[in-house]
């Protein structure tokens, strides 16, 4: 009896052909025909069907229409184990990072009101959600020190109370940042497994 060889399963199904194919036909008839209505004022090189002068508005729904089902059956999906969905690359993508466990004890994001780049950062923290404990966001316009300290610098992202990250949150820092720590154990020194 011959052993068989071990099942990878931590790379995401193939998309299917054909599915992709089908939606890449209708997003492209979609743009053709939503292309065509915006180009024609009756001077199209080919006979089009008496419909396509009288119901523009049909014409424009099924174009329309069509690039919705299109873009549908582009987006391969698959659940993750916490209720998400994410893409096939966002599957690879997380692959190097080990299991979905929290890395650090705490983790603060220092903002300002009308910041677009504490925004970004908060984003970026909430695609890695699955290995970080909850974000504190801590707002520095209510705090005098905290204006003085990082006064033009935010947002700054802390990690158990060491600063990472000032200005802007580097996706590759944070991926080599989960990746270089261990999670943290769920049990407590002096717990009785």
């Amino acid at each position: 009896m011959t052993a068989s060889p071990p099942i990878d399963d931590s790379s995401p199904p193939a998309p299917d052909r054909g599915r992709s194919l089908f939606g890449s036909l209708l997003l492209f008839v979609g743009m053709g025909l939503l292309a065509l209505l915006l180009i024609d004022r009756g001077e199209l090189p080919i006979a089009m069907p008496s419909t396509w002068y009288s119901d523009r508005t049909l014409w424009v729904a099924g174009g329309l229409a069509a690039l919705g089902v299109g873009w549908y059956l582009l987006r391969d999906s698959t659940p993750d184990t916490s209720g998400r969905t994410l893409s096939p690359q966002q599957t690879r993508f997380d692959a190097g990072l080990g299991p979905p466990l929290p890395r650090f004890s705490q983790v603060v994001l220092y903002t300002r009101t009308g910041c677009h780049l504490c925004d970004d950062a908060r984003a970026t923290l909430e695609r890695y959600r699955a290995y970080l404990p909850a974000v504190t966001e801590v707002d520095i316009d209510g705090d005098p020190g905290l204006i003085e300290r990082f006064t033009t610098c935010v947002p700054v992202v802390e990690f158990d109370g060491k600063v990472r990250f000032r200005g802007r949150v580097h996706e590759l820092l944070l991926r080599r940042l989960i990746a270089a720590t261990p999670p943290r154990s769920t049990t407590q020194p002096g717990d009785d497994l």
